[in-house]
């Protein structure tokens, strides 16, 4: 049950007036943490409070020693809760201090449609705006001495009230200011930032990102949120793979840019591909050696580069091959597919995969101030703490309680359904919406329900409205079906979710 937070810590900004069970427990282990310079990894179940008490127990100290605390989400959608948070400590205790939120430049880019092309070819293109002063919305943020400063004011907003991205966003926009490059520069000045996983554990983002806002990692306390996706994040970002597709595709965009020279690099790199394939014979997938393929590179193809999408992937892929560090696993596959005729043929495709996240993550831990990993599964936290190398003399692990009683939760398992592909079936998909039905019957609050894809979200809420209109006149239903769609935009689901609860 919620106590009175009766927190005689004075290190401790908690911003509301009752604390849950656990929570206090988790609230001074970070409290430790960040004072000894540890890093806690926290097993704290959904409802503990995770948000409130990391930063509460970590802010004050950051604002006295001047220590920057990143915020680290897997997603956009999980900032909104760390900005709330941050407004009520700070109006709770009348404190002055700046909290920013960033994400991406290609989700704030002003230019439409940049959302629907690759990193690599936003890169590309923002890169050569500002080049060439193409860019308005960059010569707006950085207006020169005898030019309006509508920018200044929009950064004082910031550095004096606490935004979401979306808002900042909003507020640019009017003004074709970029909001990306205004949110940096107050981010220069900030004593928290909020943002991805990727501003810190990918190397070349985070060297860009904190020389650009004069942060050290040594000076840095970081929170890592929902961290049993930091592993997997990571092992996809340092993982590469080209097939004879993306060469093909590569092909076609040295031709495009008028290299011939690439062009040329391009196919001996399919024939390399091809020529090893053929030693699969009845094998679909085979390790491969590094300095087989890497003699066979450096024998007939120049270095592969280009301001095109797939000729930089390309490139980026044999880069990487060639590391030296070891937690990858190299991988020659075969997959038989269609040709242009129709006709069946092999197609293969190498990878180079990350098994290792320690290779982005020991750096990080080593150097920081403090940390605190927390997850409503990061269990087993030995084998967390293992595969993300953090060191044991700085380790803290804890396992935390849930504030709900046992008894509030029902687990049932429905026998004679399963979404396993070859037991799809129309029928199939009745008697899910025959089920569900039954449950939205006994269940009086507002209910939430997953699905693997939208196809098979789409044929059972079909059957479940079929079975709805043809029930009992004599019982009605009386919760609405919200449904999510495919195409919705970031904006539509948050208003979706508003709506659910």
């Amino acid at each position: 049950m919620p106590q009175k937070s009766d927190i005689s810590n004075s290190d401790i900004l908690f911003p509301y007036s009752n604390i849950r069970d656990g929570q206090k427990e988790f609230l001074n282990d970070v409290n430790t943490a960040v004072n000894e310079g540890k890093i806690l990894l926290a097993h704290a179940p959904t409802g503990i409070g995770k948000t409130a008490a990391s930063l509460g127990g970590m802010l004050n100290y950051g604002l006295k020693n001047n220590k920057v605390i990143f915020f680290l989400t897997p997603k956009h959608t999980q900032h909104e809760i760390v900005i709330e948070t941050l407004k009520k400590i700070k109006e709770k205790y009348a404190l002055k201090f700046i909290a920013v939120d960033i994400i991406g430049k290609q989700w704030m880019c002003m230019y439409p449609d940049t959302e629907d092309i690759s990193s690599n070819e936003f890169n590309e293109f923002c890169k050569a705006k500002k080049e060439h002063e193409e860019c308005e919305f960059y010569k707006n943020a950085h207006p020169k001495k005898n030019e309006s400063n509508i920018a200044d004011g929009i950064k004082n907003k910031l550095k004096n009230s606490i935004m979401h991205s979306e808002e900042v966003k909003e507020l640019c926009s009017r003004h074709n200011i970029c909001p990306y490059e205004i949110i940096i520069e107050c981010a220069k000045d900030a004593n928290v930032i909020i943002c991805d996983y990727f501003h810190i554990f990918s190397k070349t983002v985070r060297d860009t990102f904190l020389t650009r806002i004069g942060k050290e990692l040594n000076d840095s306390i970081i929170i890592i949120d929902e961290s049993h996706n930091l592993p997997e994040r990571l092992m996809s970002l340092l993982s590469h793979s080209i097939s004879e597709f993306s060469i093909d595709r590569a092909g076609k965009e040295a031709e495009n840019v008028g290299k011939i020279y690439l062009q040329e690099a391009v196919l001996n790199l399919k024939k390399i591909l091809v020529l090893f394939g053929k030693e699969l014979d009845n094998n679909n997938e085979i390790f491969m050696e590094k300095d087989k393929f890497v003699a066979a590179v450096e024998k007939h193809i120049r270095k592969i580069d280009g301001p095109a999408n797939c000729l930089k992937i390309t490139g980026k892929f044999l880069g990487s091959w060639n590391m030296s560090e070891p937690g990858f696993a190299r991988i020659l596959k075969k997959e038989i597919r269609k040709d242009a005729t129709g006709r069946y043929r092999d197609y293969f495709s190498l990878y180079c995969n990350c098994l290792d996240p320690s290779i982005s993550t020991s750096e990080i831990f080593n150097a920081c101030h403090s940390a605190v990993l927390m997850s409503g599964t990061l269990i087993p936290l030995e084998m967390y703490k293992d595969i993300l190398g953090i060191p044991d003399k700085r380790a803290m692990l804890k396992e935390y309680k849930s504030p709900f009683p046992k008894e509030n939760k029902l687990v049932m398992v429905v026998e004679g359904l399963t979404t396993k592909y070859e037991m799809r079936s129309e029928e199939m998909f009745k008697k899910y919406a025959e089920n569900i039905n039954e449950i939205l019957k006994h269940v009086d609050g507002n209910i939430a329900i997953f699905f693997p894809s939208y196809k098979i979200l789409n044929k059972i809420s079909f059957f479940m409205k079929e079975i709805q209109d043809k029930s009992d006149k004599n019982f009605t239903f009386a919760k609405p079906i919200l449904l999510e769609q495919q195409d919705m935009t970031k904006e539509d689901r948050m208003e979706l979710y508003k709506k659910l609860i």
